[in-house]
């Protein structure tokens, strides 16, 4: 193709971007789920110039997706409608029948399907779903991953449509208030045992005047040092990772959610259109998330509240003397998790948001990161916090806390989501998508959603997809084992800081290397 028609598909001139030919491109690539964004800048620029032909870009998997979900209870044979002697295809466990024979003749129709299925056991799974909430926490607008800070408008439209912005207006309109201000009291973060008369536990943080902690994977030594004064770094860092994660624990929990179900439940591609103009779908390969042998047949979000029981729960105030402004970030009677329940009935709870409040439990997702791209292989993944439990299994819960729900939220079993999850890639300028997605998150938080929290939900989805599909083509969680779990993330204890557990399973970036020397290493150095 010559690359000189490359400029004539012109851009729109409209808020909506480039040409729907560049969406449908855009979309298309196979290569986009598991890119490098460095490399798609690479590319963007390079049509840009009209140095690039499309033949050179890889080829479309489809247009578009069909989400396909599993049983919800075993109730009849798919075939004799039996309701007696059931049991599940055990490839697939979307199928049932009552015996050998029912199963056989139903076989010709049901191969297709069956033989793209493969299953995920959320016992081994789970670590990675805490690693998304923890890695995407960490997309400040002041780390998008951009890989240059003078785009030409070509490159910006490009990853606004793959979600990408390619940095805020306002910072300080989106970020937490403390990573913008230095602190000039605070208490120390960490968990706080419960006293009999009292399991809540309020603190103010005073702010200072206004600070640049230069963040960029991790915090510069020096900036941080400065940021809480009289404060080492190793008490900085710990101060820093709360602060991350006491972020958007709402626009993460939705973004992890439809992550799931357009990722792991969609399972027929469209091929091409017919002589009607309509799609024809062929069976993909596709997943299906298990607990032990029992398929999930129902997931989605919780809200309630948290409830302490051997720790108090911590709620943070931050409060700026110059503004007289008082922000207070987290609300314990108003929290998100993720529920799961089997076909069986068993129930499963997966939380990792509590950290901020007190709660520090983590497992360790550093094996989950093995054969990953550089991109998607954070530091601390094998402190990432998480509480994963059956609440009917009293030996499993938590003793620090417990969940009090008032609300649930199907996100499997939503149909209207599945319209907004079609596109094999979120495009998150199309209006019919954005109401749906508004519509829900309004449902789940119980008061209209703001652009903010749409375009966040959209920047989380769009890494999110990338991180998530790189995993699933590459079918790395066959090789995961039983998670190490502990009680708390302990990698800048001052009194024995753990420089090779942060690292574990993280990227080699000589630049990150260098100041986390820094902070590890010459902390002494910082103090101010």
């Amino acid at each position: 193709m010559n690359t000189n028609a490359i400029p004539s598909l012109p851009w729109s001139g409209d808020e909506e971007g480039w040409s729907e030919s560049y969406q449908r491109m855009v979309r298309g690539c196979d290569a986009i789920p598991t890119a490098d964004p460095t490399k798609l800048y690479d590319v963007f620029e390079r049509m840009s110039r009209a140095e690039v032909d499309f033949d050179e870009l890889p080829r479309p998997t489809g247009i578009g997706r069909e989400i396909s979900v599993p049983l919800q209870k075993l109730d009849k044979c798919k075939v004799c409608l039996n309701t007696s002697n059931l049991r599940l295809c055990n490839s697939c466990a979307s199928a049932i029948y009552c015996s050998r024979e029912c199963q056989k003749f139903d076989w010709r129709v049901h191969k297709p399907f069956c033989s793209q299925t493969q299953q995920i056991n959320l016992k081994t799974f789970y670590p990675f779903i805490a690693y998304m909430f923890d890695s995407l926490r960490r997309l400040t607008p002041t780390q998008e991953r951009n890989p240059s800070s003078h785009p030409n408008p070509f490159v910006d439209s490009m990853f606004q449509k793959l979600g990408r912005r390619m940095g805020p207006s306002d910072p300080d309109s989106v970020l937490h208030p403390a990573l913008t201000h230095r602190l000039l009291r605070a208490p120390a973060p960490g968990s706080r045992r419960a006293t009999s008369s009292e399991n809540k536990i309020h603190h103010t943080v005073v702010l200072g005047e206004k600070h640049n902690l230069q963040i960029s994977d991790l915090p510069n030594p020096h900036k941080l040092s400065s940021w809480w004064k009289g404060h080492s770094t190793m008490a900085g860092m710990q101060m820093f990772l709360h602060v991350i994660r006491e972020n958007h624990i709402l626009e993460v929990t939705v973004a992890v959610s439809l992550l799931l179900l357009s990722e792991v439940y969609s399972a027929h591609m469209a091929k091409s259109f017919d002589s009607s103009g309509n799609p024809t779908w062929e069976p993909r390969e596709c997943f299906r998330l298990e607990y032990g042998h029992s398929p999930v047949s129902d997931f989605g979000i919780c809200r309630g509240r948290i409830q302490g029981k051997a720790n108090g729960v911590q709620t943070w105030t931050y409060y700026n003397p110059k503004s007289s402004s008082r922000t207070t970030v987290l609300d314990p009677d108003n929290h998100f998790w993720l529920y799961f329940r089997t076909i069986k009935g068993e129930e499963l709870v997966l939380d990792c948001c509590t950290f901020p409040y007190g709660m520090e439990g983590c497992v360790d997702a550093s094996t989950c990161l093995r054969n990953l791209s550089s991109i998607f292989r954070d530091y601390g993944s094998a402190r990432t916090p998480a509480y994963f439990y059956a609440p009917r299994h009293p030996e499993e819960c938590p003793n620090s806390h417990s969940l009090i729900e008032t609300e649930r939220f199907s996100v499997m079993h939503d149909t209207t989501l599945y319209g907004a999850l079609s596109w094999e890639l979120f495009g998150g300028r199309d209006k019919a998508q954005h109401a749906i997605i508004h519509e829900f998150m309004t449902k789940v938080q119980g008061k209209p959603s703001t652009v903010d929290q749409e375009d966040r939900v959209r920047d989380y989805r769009s890494f999110g997809a990338m991180l998530l599909g790189q995993v699933l083509t590459g079918k790395h969680w066959k090789n995961w084992e039983k998670p190490t779990t502990h009680s708390r993330d302990d990698c800048f204890d001052p009194r024995n800081p753990k420089e090779g557990v942060f690292m574990k399973g993280s990227k080699a970036d000589p630049d990150c290397n260098a100041k986390l020397n820094g902070l590890m290493g010459f902390s002494a150095r910082y103090l101010v």
